[in-house]
């Protein structure tokens, strides 16, 4: 028997017309679905920067904080200056002479060696 004379239920042309269609709708539906997700994921990413930038933008300090913190600088750093040059003071005004203080080698290796 010759493959034409068998029985079929469908056309010949039906079997291919109906492949070629669902692949091209299986094709069509993944197009869709990437683009899909390329957009949420981009309004997802516009969205957070937008966040971060508002959140930048806000929380910036003001004038008034920025010289107040710059005052506090200040008064920090010269507070640090005024108790060293006391004590500077306080260790040259025991001193009569003004002549550096003597230690002996023995006196220096046993500071560093005792850490005392």
């Amino acid at each position: 028997m010759f493959r034409s004379e068998i029985p079929s239920l469908t056309e010949p042309g039906v079997k291919y017309f109906l492949n070629s269609t669902l692949k091209n709708v299986h094709t069509q539906r993944i197009a869709f679905n990437n683009n899909v997700y390329n957009l949420t994921l981009f309004a997802g990413f516009v969205t957070i920067f937008i966040i971060i930038l508002s959140y930048k933008y806000y929380s910036k300090p003001t004038e008034e904080q920025l010289k107040e913190k710059e005052a506090l600088k200040k008064n920090y750093i010269l507070n640090k200056i005024k108790t060293l040059d006391k004590k500077e003071q306080k260790i040259n005004a025991t001193m009569i002479t003004d002549l550096p203080k003597f230690e002996s080698e023995y006196d220096i290796l046993h500071k560093n060696f005792y850490k005392v």
